[in-house]
């Protein structure tokens, strides 16, 4: 199993690497996008957390050689979360644009199993363990229901549906006050600081994007905080529970 994890994770480095400097179906991945609305709203750097998600990729995979039971337990929804990041891939490069969605859904299923399976980040024995399995399912899977919504809007947009009629900013709006308190939720259910980082990080992305835009900046610079906030609050709980001897009023 852990072969076959170490086979799979750089496969999905590879194929993604390729999808962007090959590139797959002579178009890139930016390139496809750009065509749908939403990315009017979204910066391009807002992408680059995919580098802190494959590079805790690679920690999974190292740190699976020296605990092998982490390769039995999360293997099966590590190496699904592989085959649709892939399949994605190539629905979107091959513009099959609702397949590319059923292919984000089925990975975020996958993520989501894995995420389940982790320990509560109260339990977690060693920082290896706290980096290498808990924030990479966890920053994944807060990713994942991120860009979820993103590409089920982009599969509205190719199916030029109009929202019924209400402005775009409105639904903007509507989305950044619901990622705040789905973070927020999240984040407090399972104790988990990690999560809202993605959360956070997009919302900063969307705000500094629409900054001219009030009914937008100010929103996302709320629920940046108060995330923060609940970043602070949870770390601070989680090490107290862990050194409970070294808390001073």
């Amino acid at each position: 199993m852990r072969w076959a994890n170490c086979i799979a994770g750089a496969s999905v480095i590879i194929i993604n690497y390729l999808a962007n400097h090959l590139p797959i179906n002579n178009r890139y991945t930016g390139q496809i996008a750009r065509q749908f609305a939403v990315v009017d709203y979204l910066p391009d750097y807002a992408l680059l957390i995919w580098w802190a998600i494959y590079g805790l990729l690679i920690a999974f995979c190292v740190y699976q050689f020296e605990h092998p039971q982490a390769a039995g337990s999360m293997g099966g929804p590590f190496i699904g979360s592989c085959v649709f990041n892939i399949s994605w891939i190539f629905a979107w490069h091959f513009e099959l644009i609702p397949l590319s969605l059923i292919a984000t859904l089925g990975l975020g299923t996958c993520l989501l199993a894995g995420y389940l399976r982790i320990s509560p980040y109260r339990k977690v024995g060693s920082w290896a363990q706290l980096i290498c399995v808990n924030s990479f399912f966890s920053l994944y899977t807060a990713w994942l229901s991120i860009t979820t919504v993103a590409n089920a809007v982009v599969v509205l947009d190719y199916a030029s549906w109009h929202w019924f009629g209400v402005e775009w900013v409105l639904w903007l709006f509507a989305s950044v006050i619901s990622a705040g308190v789905f973070a927020l939720a999240v984040a407090t259910v399972r104790e988990d600081p990690v999560f809202p980082l993605a959360f956070i990080w997009v919302l900063i992305a969307v705000g500094l994007q629409n900054a001219e835009n009030t009914l937008i900046m100010y929103p996302s610079a709320a629920s940046v905080l108060l995330l923060l906030a609940a970043v602070v609050v949870i770390i601070r709980r989680l090490t107290l529970i862990s050194n409970p001897a070294g808390h001073r009023l």
